[in-house]
């Protein structure tokens, strides 16, 4: 019988984990860009450092989900994502991201967790003062 490695890492290196950051509930209107190019409003749910989670009708879910098969299923699930934060300036964040579930949480409403891939450091800044004032998830 083969020995188990014990020193192999537990993940990559420089990977975000998304259990590593605080979850934060917050409802603010978001706009979502499918692969297809369609425009999808959306509401989110919880927000962090790392990601989303959005509320939206099963005809958004069916949009985003749509399978275009001339590309990989990899850039099937990348989404373009832009929400407007609730400050004095109405500070708007965007960038893309990567569809990691959806489910069904009613008949016609599904939740999409949504991971960033790229959000500049200047968003990342807004988001962060955004947070601090949110309460825990």
């Amino acid at each position: 019988m083969a020995e188990k490695n014990t020193n192999l890492p537990h993940r990559q290196e420089g990977r975000r984990d998304a259990r590593c950051y605080p979850r934060f509930r917050a409802q603010l209107p978001a706009q979502l860009v499918t692969p297809t190019g369609e425009n999808l409003v959306v509401s989110t749910r919880i927000i962090s450092m790392v990601g989303l989670e959005v509320s939206c009708e099963q005809r958004a879910s069916l949009q985003v989900l749509t399978k275009d098969n001339d590309k990989p299923a990899s850039q099937r699930r990348v989404l373009h994502f832009s929400l407007v934060l609730p400050d004095d300036e109405s500070t708007t964040i965007g960038g893309t991201a990567f569809l990691v579930n959806s489910r069904r949480v009613a008949q016609d409403r599904y939740v999409l967790a949504i991971q960033y891939l790229k959000l500049s450091t200047t968003d990342r800044e807004h988001l962060a003062a955004f947070l601090e004032e949110c309460s825990v998830a």
